[in-house]
């Protein structure tokens, strides 16, 4: 099956990449995950993205909306799909 990837938004300032991979492990393999940084800083902008491998990894990752993370609580992520269909 193809995969996908789930936007994070509400992402606390003093999480890391690291963070987020123990956050969504258990989801499913991760092939990739991208912690955008803000411009000539280490500050983040708020929002991770993540590329499973699978679609049941993506299904399980949406099951987490609204699970804390480092004591602040995610917002709706976006499923979204490497194959065009929605």
């Amino acid at each position: 099956g193809v995969g996908g990837w789930v936007g994070s938004s509400n992402v606390p300032p003093l999480a890391s990449e690291e963070d987020l991979r123990e956050f969504f492990e258990d989801c499913g393999t991760i092939l990739e995950l991208a912690l955008p940084r803000k411009k000539g800083t280490d500050e983040i902008k708020g929002f991770a993205i993540v590329v499973f491998g699978t679609e049941a990894a993506v299904v399980n990752a949406l099951k987490l909306d609204k699970d804390p993370l480092k004591g602040q609580v995610r917002q709706t992520p976006r499923q979204h799909h490497h194959d065009g269909h929605a």
